[in-house]
């Protein structure tokens, strides 16, 4: 199957998006014309940099005025066209958006779920939780395309999960620094190679303000071949693909999807305390936050599971200390728990939230907290910091206690009723 892409490179005037539109509809009304299928548009292209939070407001509320101009540049030229753009969301928030659109009023978008701290953009955005697959056809079959923007190509887990997804393209559109251009022209052939998909890559060039940017868009084979890629000019990298390249490099060796692959197995999941204890410390050495927090879990049900992905987002892996048998008896009844803490503990440890589970036979996780010395201790908002035990220590060694809300009203003990009844 072939498809004719493009990356448009161009310097976007700041705060401009009337006049950053002119050069892009050209640009567009040029791919039409050389039958090009999809065209990708750099990062934040109708305004360039946002600087603060009222800029982003302003430059989002003119996004919809915007995207309809391509909206119908879209229909009139038959393509797809991709890029990112400020958008409005709910409350006022605003994402850092990749919007797709084409003839017949398709629209597709993904919110960038990784914000760059060296740009302050977790102070401007509000981060996207969701990776995006589109699928678009353009007359020649269905077409999937794995959504990326800049700061997400440094994190192979998100392209990973596209590419299990089955998308053909990932797409990167980017506002990327000259000062690291070598890094984004070897995340980007890595990223096409380690996924065994094609890449296709529009950033920004020239000098926005005082931060110039690197260009290098770029178009690369699932094989890691470079078939075109522009230098630091404004320009329109066209090119034909043909899709089943990414099938023919897959049959000679297999790396986009290995068969039966895990993060990590579930076995090596459940843990003694001293051991996890090393692999914690290990992994606060190398930066990572560690969640900790505890329960029964007894019958898993949908408001373990928010409470439990909840916690996971509040730092980079979470331990869930797991009560014995011995002690959800001491704490319950006699008559709990329903679940033997081994299949407790099988159950739990296949959350992909949950990176480690740990058994205790106390009836407080206090010694779990002392010896694992947590950077965040949750609990339920239904208790009091000053009622949940760790609390003190947590924060005396630098961590924080957050208490999460419970989303779903639904109980094990509800449940247990619920079938007796």
């Amino acid at each position: 199957m072939k498809l004719r892409v493009a990356s448009f490179q161009f310097t976007p005037e700041p705060l401009s998006p009337r006049k950053n539109l002119e050069p892009v509809l050209d640009a567009l009304a040029r791919a039409g014309a050389n039958g090009v299928n999809l065209v990708l548009l750099p990062e934040l292209w109708p305004c360039g940099l946002l600087e603060d939070r009222g800029q982003a407001l302003a430059q989002a509320r003119q996004s919809p005025g915007i995207l309809a101009e391509i909206r119908r540049t879209c229909e009139d030229q038959n393509l797809f066209v991709a890029g990112g753009m400020p958008e409005l969301g709910p409350g006022d928030r605003v994402f850092n958006t990749l919007f797709v659109t084409g003839p017949g009023g398709f629209l597709e978008s993904y919110r960038k779920i990784h914000l760059f701290p060296l740009m302050h953009e977790h102070k401007i955005f509000t981060p996207g939780t969701v990776a995006r697959d589109v699928w678009i056809d353009a007359g020649n079959g269905e077409i999937g395309l794995g959504c990326l923007l800049c700061f997400d190509i440094r994190f192979p887990e998100l392209a990973r999960e596209l590419a299990c997804r089955g998308v053909d393209i990932l797409l990167c559109p980017a506002l990327w620094p000259m000062s690291r251009r070598g890094h984004f022209e070897t995340f980007l052939r890595a990223r096409a190679m380690e996924n065994q998909c094609f890449l296709l890559a529009a950033n920004a060039c020239g000098r926005i303000g005082q931060q110039e940017f690197a260009g290098a868009s770029s178009i690369i084979a699932p094989d890691g071949q470079v078939l075109g890629r522009l230098d630091c000019e404004e320009g329109l990298l066209a090119i034909e693909i043909d899709l089943d390249r990414k099938l023919a490099a897959r049959k000679a060796f297999f790396t986009s999807r290995p068969p039966g692959a895990w993060a990590l197995s579930q076995e090596d999941k459940v843990l003694l305390l001293d051991s996890l204890a090393t692999i914690t410390q290990r992994r606060k050495r190398a930066g990572q936050r560690m969640v900790f927090t505890n329960g029964c879990f007894d019958i898993l049900h949908a408001g373990h599971v928010s409470y439990l992905q909840k916690a996971r987002a509040l730092g980079d892996f979470l331990v869930a200390g797991l009560n014995s048998d011995q002690s959800v008896r001491a704490i319950k009844g006699s008559k709990r728990p329903v679940n033997t803490q081994d299949h407790r503990a099988m159950v739990l440890s296949a959350l992909s939230c949950v990176d480690y589970v740990v058994i205790f036979d106390e009836e407080t996780p206090l010694r779990l907290i002392h010896g694992l010395k947590p950077d965040v201790l949750v609990k339920g908002a239904d208790w009091e910091e000053d009622q949940i035990v760790g609390a003190d220590f947590v924060k005396a060694n630098g961590g924080r206690v957050a208490r999460v809300e419970f989303d779903v009203p639904v109980s094990t003990t509800g449940i247990i009723e619920k079938i007796r009844g």
